[in-house]
């Protein structure tokens, strides 16, 4: 199953070679003289049924089932305060202006004129109770989300929200540019109390219908942007990611798929008629271990599978070598990636048998595990099942296709997932969720959290608690990082502007368009 350090780094340059030679290191240019087909239909492959299911209606009981696809139809029926943008700085959508007056004060300025595609006017007082009744109703309220203490209605175009954390900008950079939890529905309709079925909101695309497997909208006759509706609509259909969704985007059933596996991308690349977009993921992929279980109730323990896991052997075995060890929370690239944290552990199976024998583990103890299905979680959890059989673990599988409720549910020893720096206040403030399945908390953890994201501090301070963030999770081990990621998707030569990839969603669509 393993394999040589430096062979794994020859196989890492050898993808990246190819992928780069074949054109499809970052978003592929559009010839000057395409011309946007404006009737066309996109079509994106997305795992509709998994995870929970479809939802619409924000404040609805559907809507705190923690899974991630329904963000893509949600963002284009609501729209957002803010789109996001390839340099990360994003631009005006539902809001003009956005400032942080104070790191515990976020205001906005809304955009005048826009009206909800019922006709009903927008504005903060709408914003207002939309955003109150999502807080209200949602069971699996994110930290940011619940740091909001009151929404206020400034005027008829401002609205403000007080925050008994300094955390401001971490709600203008990540939370505000998606509709997950701040989506504006036309109070008319959420008065009528049928969001779920017929969602009314502000966004360039209506709901046309709904059926099991598949979400068709079509274009907002209303919407205060008309020329950024370059789709007559979207299909999402529902399609498992990994290798399904790439036969079914040689099938011609979708246009636009995403999460690909690695190897995947030369081979759509070589049969022609099929583009890759390659964006530099902060995320890194990660074992997540259970503190309060009986196996990884020690820190002896927890830290025993830092030494015992093979990031190399995870590369070139499960990621087609292009997804370099990692170790630390910030992968290389982040302002806040750590040289000298980053030798902390490595690949020694020696040291991960004293580590176990001190814990009191015994030889042949069992560790159970839930993995999403899709692709490449499997094929990482298998060479972690042989790294652990090797130091004495015997790592039992459960694929899930609705992993966010399985992985909760089912209390599992240790999950495989992916954490990028957006999602560290799911992961890592306490609260129970898909990415803290059995509640671990650490106040020291969850202090160093907010400091790092505290707007109020230096730089140099907020670098400075990013390290002791990385540090703690090192020596407590609550997770272990693996290796880092590459977001990748596939779409058909027709589809050009797939240049944001919002992970763990997908790709933003009011960005795309198709070519004649």
């Amino acid at each position: 199953m393993a394999r040589s350090r430096s062979a794994a780094r020859r196989g890492v340059v050898g993808v990246l070679a190819v992928l780069m030679t074949l054109g499809v290191m970052g978003t592929v240019a559009t010839a000057a003289k395409e011309k946007i087909d404006k009737l066309a239909v996109l079509r994106v492959g997305v795992p509709i049924e998994d995870n929970g299911g479809a939802w619409f209606d924000p404040a609805g009981p559907k809507a705190s089932a923690q899974n991630p696809s329904p963000r893509l139809w949600v963002d284009l029926i609501y729209d957002t305060m803010i789109h996001n943008t390839p340099d990360g700085k994003g631009e005006p959508g539902l809001a003009t202006k956005w400032t942080a007056p104070d790191p515990m004060t976020v205001e906005l300025t809304l955009r005048k004129g826009v009206e909800f595609s019922d006709g009903t006017p927008f504005n903060a007082a709408a914003v207002k109770t939309a955003w109150e009744a999502i807080a209200a109703s949602r069971t699996n309220i994110v930290p940011n989300l619940a740091a909001i203490t009151s929404y206020e209605a400034v005027d008829e175009f401002t609205v403000r929200l007080h925050l008994d954390k300094p955390i401001a900008q971490a709600l203008l950079q990540q939370d505000l540019k998606n509709s997950n939890f701040f989506a504006v529905p036309s109070p008319t309709a959420a008065a009528a109390g049928n969001l779920e079925a017929d969602p009314v909101g502000a966004g360039p695309y209506v709901l046309d219908s709904y059926e099991t497997g598949k979400v068709t909208l079509k274009k907002n006759p209303n919407y205060w942007d008309p020329k950024a509706q370059k789709l007559a609509g979207v299909e999402f259909i529902d399609t498992p990611v990994g290798p399904p969704s790439v036969s079914a985007l040689q099938a011609g059933t979708i246009d636009l798929t995403w999460s690909i596996p690695p190897d995947a991308a030369q081979t759509l690349t070589s049969q022609g008629g099929f583009e890759i977009t390659t964006v530099a993921g902060g995320g890194v992929y990660n074992l997540g271990l259970c503190p309060t279980a009986a196996v990884f109730s020690t820190k002896e323990a927890r830290q025993a599978v830092q030494w015992a896991v093979d990031r190399d052997a995870i590369d070139a075995a499960a990621l087609a070598g292009t997804a370099p060890g990692a170790v630390t929370a910030f992968s290389e690239g982040s302002p806040y990636f750590n040289k000298a944290l980053a030798k902390t552990y490595k690949y020694n199976p020696k040291k991960a048998k004293a580590l176990l024998k001190k814990a009191g583990i015994a030889p042949g103890t069992k560790v159970t595990s839930v993995v999403p299905a899709q692709a490449p979680y499997p094929a990482i959890a298998e060479v972690v099942q042989s790294n652990l059989k090797d130091v004495g673990l015997e790592l039992e599988i459960t694929t899930s296709t609705n992993f966010a409720a399985d992985a909760v549910s089912a209390n599992p020893d240790l999950i495989t997932v992916q954490l990028d720096p957006s999602l560290y206040s799911l992961a890592f403030a306490g609260a129970t969720t898909v990415l803290n399945n059995c509640g671990y908390n650490n106040p020291d953890l969850t202090a160093a959290l907010t400091a790092g994201g505290d707007s109020s501090k230096s730089a140099a301070e907020q670098k400075a608690a990013w390290d002791t963030f990385q540090k703690i999770l090192l020596d407590e081990s609550p997770v272990v990082f693996l290796n880092q990621n590459s977001v990748l998707s596939a779409q058909t030569d027709k589809v050009k502007g797939v240049d944001v990839i919002n992970a763990p969603y997908g790709p933003q669509i009011n960005r795309i368009h198709i070519v004649k």
